[in-house]
């Protein structure tokens, strides 16, 4: 893939499972030697073979079940990035709670019951309805636009449950790969780099001892439906929550008929389309409020369920346009406290053996969870990547009258909170910018 792309947005979530025992590993390979472990040394990072048959996408917005997982996965979306924002300290934050679901989810058939009922739990669904919905969730975020990618790597002290590796393959869309982690950990890295445009080149910190090691990518690229360089740009002060001012250009989209941007007491908001419908929704705080008053999940939910059509007011036809700055948003920090305030605890726990359904280890848990991430926007397009890793360890309409045309554009000229959405409204990207750096 080519680095001079005009939108790139990635994710990335990586869960790592440590052994107690001392490691003996003898066969440095990345090979296999069953039907699932498809992947060598030489080619260790080649696209997913397994990718699910493409669904019609016009079938899929008349689909109920999909619409109710949509539902689903955005109540848990939001509730995971108040959590998330809660500790930021005025900084420009992004996170993809694409990548920590998918990772998630596909940990669920290597859990015992009770590790596999908490995870359910904290996603507000049951297996049924995540394994049914994931064959749909993977077809719409691999095309030539975004590739979303699942891998296991494990090592030959891991005794492992071939029926389960096989279920998550083929249920989960996962790569399969046997690695020495004491000496090829590099793999690991080289497989993240080519699935994330080099934008990455790591997941958090890889022990010695790892024995399974649980990765999810999330990679998609795209132009504006719009051209930022013809509509132009206006030079205004941006205000940083911080109160100081930095001179910035705002570039213009086109006008959207018949919408209206959307004002509450507490913020106002409009957004942004790409050329693939993916959303980029702006959300700035009004009158004393700072962005950390307003980012919380009712507001990110009220955001995304809002719809800014309006057919007439007194005959009066809105026309609305945005004025976006360029911006660029990360993350790099531990966030274990975070998915145990999500309700995910007993996979910590190797006194209950919580990866029971994957191996016989005993003392096999999980232990830290690191984020990271990185996201630019600018007037052609976004570009980002996020990471999550899991070191696991033992222990229009006819008017009567006149109609009046009213053009108005909604300029983006304060610290804002975001959220991106694929063409489903499914959460992909979130994150608040406090502050924003003058144009030279």
């Amino acid at each position: 893939m080519k680095k001079n792309i005009g939108f790139l947005s990635l994710g990335l979530v990586a869960v790592s499972i440590v052994s107690c025992g001392k490691n003996n590993i003898s066969n440095t390979s990345v090979l296999d030697n069953t039907s699932v472990l498809t992947t060598t040394k030489s080619d260790n990072s080649k696209p997913l073979k397994n990718l699910p048959t493409k669904v019609d996408v016009t079938k899929i917005y008349s689909n109920d079940s999909y619409n109710d997982f949509v539902i689903d996965y955005n109540d848990f979306s939001v509730d995971i990035l108040e959590k998330l924002e809660k500790n930021n300290n005025n900084s420009n934050t992004s996170y993809s709670p694409l990548s920590i679901y998918s990772a998630i989810s596909s940990m669920l058939p290597m859990l015992s019951d009770t590790a596999k009922e908490e995870v359910l739990q904290s996603l507000g669904m049951d297996i049924d309805e995540v394994e049914a919905n994931t064959k749909i969730l993977y077809s719409l975020s691999n095309d030539k636009n975004s590739i979303l990618s699942n891998s296991i790597w494990f090592s030959d002290e891991l005794n492992i449950n071939y029926d389960t590796v096989k279920k998550i393959a083929n249920t989960y869309y996962s790569e399969i790969f046997k690695i020495d982690f004491a000496s090829e950990s590099n793999l690991i890295n080289e497989y993240i780099k080519n699935h994330t445009n080099d934008l990455l080149d790591s997941c958090g910190p890889i022990s010695d001892d790892t024995i399974l090691y649980i990765l999810n990518t999330f990679y998609f690229n795209d132009a504006w439906s719009f051209d930022a360089k013809t509509n132009g740009h206006i030079t205004r002060y941006f205000e940083n929550t911080d109160k100081s001012y930095e001179t910035k250009k705002l570039y213009y989209s086109n006008y959207n008929g018949f919408e209206k941007s959307y004002i509450t007491d507490d913020y106002k908001s409009y957004y942004l389309r790409s050329k693939n419908d993916y959303k980029l929704s702006f959300v700035i705080p009004l009158g004393d409020k700072k962005v950390s008053d307003i980012y919380n999940k009712e507001n990110i939910k009220d955001i995304i369920e809002h719809n800014y059509y309006v057919r007439s007011d007194n005959n009066i036809v809105y026309n609305t346009r945005i004025a976006f700055p360029e911006f660029s948003a990360g993350f790099d920090d531990e966030i274990t406290n975070v998915i145990k305030d999500m309700g995910i605890n007993e996979i910590f726990n190797a006194n209950n053996n919580p990866f029971s359904n994957i191996t016989t280890n005993n003392d096999v848990a999980a232990g830290s969870v690191w984020h990271r991430t990185n996201l630019n926007v600018n007037k052609d397009g976004m570009e980002g990547a996020a990471a999550t890793s899991i070191s696991i360890t033992c222990a229009a309409t006819t008017y009567g009258g006149e109609i009046q045309n009213v053009y108005d554009t909604f300029y983006v000229d304060k610290s804002f909170f975001y959220v991106i959405e694929d063409k489903m409204g499914s959460i992909v990207f979130s994150g608040v910018v406090n502050k924003i750096d003058s144009d030279n």
